[in-house]
């Protein structure tokens, strides 16, 4: 009979013991979960690091974030640099991140990491460490210095030579260079090519409108390492006679007309009488198209119209939230035959 209650009890026994060595177990488990530990970085709700980054132009650099976020398990996001590209590495663990060629000075983004629900943020800080001042405000959008724009007055059929295009202090070559209308190359030094002078010749085709006007682009690069572009207006002619020079206009209620007399106003020097001589807009070169004509501006229409007997410019502004807009006009007077552009702008009430 004990041993018959021996064997029951083992048999009864040793499912119970299973039970309560799961039991223990899975209450274990539950156990170690909740009083593991967390890392400083889950407990905590303070920023991130901030990392201020010097960093060349065209350099590069790696940040790791796998000791900042104490191992684990984490996910990591950024905002947009403004010029520097930014590239995960490592399985994202870390960065590289690498300056744009131009000459900019600073840049910044924020970054945040979350682990386990909790996310903190911080900062990244960049500093070009090859940042100069430009020597003037603007820089194009391959990141050369914009020089001021230059003028210079010649005569139909000459040949004439442009140079000093380089800020002083500045040696270099002139990489590229192009003109709307007429001819240019690189002048003749000692039989072999100059690559600081230019030859402008102005050969009025007899099929086009003798434009008096014309542009010169060009690309520069300097001994100092830095590119320049710049522009040179060509005015060809005597310069006494007929010129049509800028003007500018407010626009109230996003309308306005105005008479040709009102943009040749200050287009005759010299105290010379106008002489006969008849205007037209334009945003393209088309100039023989009668007296009327509609045409788009960047933010509204523009119709060049006769009203009683004069030619007259309307302007209609399209975008309201617009506040400048600008068209060409081209005086062309007859005596002799030249044509001069000139912009008008206007300001939007």
């Amino acid at each position: 009979m004990k041993l018959l209650q021996k064997r029951i009890g083992n048999q009864i026994k040793t499912p119970m013991v299973g039970v309560l060595i799961c039991c223990l177990f899975l209450l274990g488990c539950n156990k170690y979960e909740d009083l593991q530990p967390k890392s400083t970085f889950e407990t905590s709700t303070d920023s991130l690091q901030n990392f201020d980054i010097s960093l060349k132009k065209d350099g590069s650099t790696i940040i790791r974030f796998d000791s900042i976020a104490q191992g684990g398990t984490y996910k990591i996001s950024f905002t947009p640099f403004e010029h520097c590209s930014l590239q995960l590495i490592e399985d994202g663990k870390a960065i590289e991140i690498k300056g744009s060629a131009y000459n900019w000075e600073n840049d910044f983004s924020k970054y945040t990491i979350c682990k386990n629900g909790n996310c903190r943020t911080g900062a990244i800080y960049i500093k070009n460490s090859d940042y100069t001042n430009p020597i003037f405000d603007t820089i194009d959008s391959n990141g050369c210095i914009i020089l001021p724009l230059r003028k210079f007055y010649t005569f139909f059929l000459t040949p004439t030579l442009l140079k000093n295009f380089f800020p002083n202090g500045v040696e270099g070559r002139i990489d590229t260079f192009e003109t709307k209308n007429y001819t240019i190359k690189r002048a003749l030094n000692n039989t072999n090519p100059s690559y600081t002078i230019l030859e402008f010749y102005a050969l009025p085709k007899p099929e086009s409108q003798p434009w008096a006007w014309d542009t010169v682009s060009y690309k520069l690069s300097g001994t100092n390492g830095k590119c320049y572009s710049g522009k040179i207006e060509i005015i060809i002619g005597d310069t006494c006679k007929s010129l049509a020079k800028a003007d500018a206009f407010t626009v109230t209620n996003g309308k306005i007309i105005v008479n040709q007399t009102e943009l040749t106003a200050n287009d005759f020097p010299c105290a010379q009488p106008a002489g006969l001589h008849i205007t037209r807009s334009g945003t393209d070169e088309n100039f023989n198209y009668g007296n009327y004509k509609v045409r788009n501006t960047e933010f509204g229409v523009l119709t060049d119209t006769l009203i009683n007997g004069q030619q007259h410019y309307k302007y209609v502004r399209t975008k309201p939230s617009a506040r400048k807009d600008k068209f060409v006009y081209y005086l062309k007077s007859f005596n002799p035959e030249r044509v001069t552009k000139a912009w008008v702008y206007l300001k939007l009430n």
